[in-house]
């Protein structure tokens, strides 16, 4: 998985990336054709930075280049809930996720402590 987040830098374009790996457990309720969840999950996010359109190619290679020594991989927590409605085939779910990459000197430059994602989450197709 991945986010990006996009910040916009007086002279230029701040770009936070993450991949993440994360595992954990998923609690529904009994079958049926209405499922609520409630779920947790663990993992370590790569955060890489990059930053475009400061001055000339050269200038942005070369910081760059020097952002590459404070990406750091760090661990993050997840927490959620969501319904997941099934007729025959069909399925459709639809939740919410909240998920913090602890500590890290990136985030803390922009939010001044840990970074935060909130997600929407939704999807359908058919099962077979």
């Amino acid at each position: 998985m991945m986010d990006v987040l996009y910040v916009l830098v007086i002279l230029g374009l701040f770009l936070l990336s993450a991949w993440y790996g994360v595992g954990g457990v998923r609690l529904t309720t009994a079958p049926g054709h209405v499922r609520a969840y409630a779920e947790t999950l663990a993992g370590v996010a790569r955060l890489s930075s990059t930053i475009h359109g400061i001055g000339s190619p050269t200038t942005d290679a070369i910081v760059n280049t020097a952002l590459q020594f404070v990406d750091t991989t760090d661990p993050l927590a997840a927490a959620g809930v969501g319904v997941v409605v099934q007729s025959g085939a069909f399925v459709a779910n639809v939740g919410y996720r909240f998920t913090r990459i602890f500590d890290n000197a990136e985030a803390g430059l922009l939010t001044g402590g840990n970074l935060d994602i909130n997600e929407l989450r939704f999807g359908v197709g058919f099962r077979f």
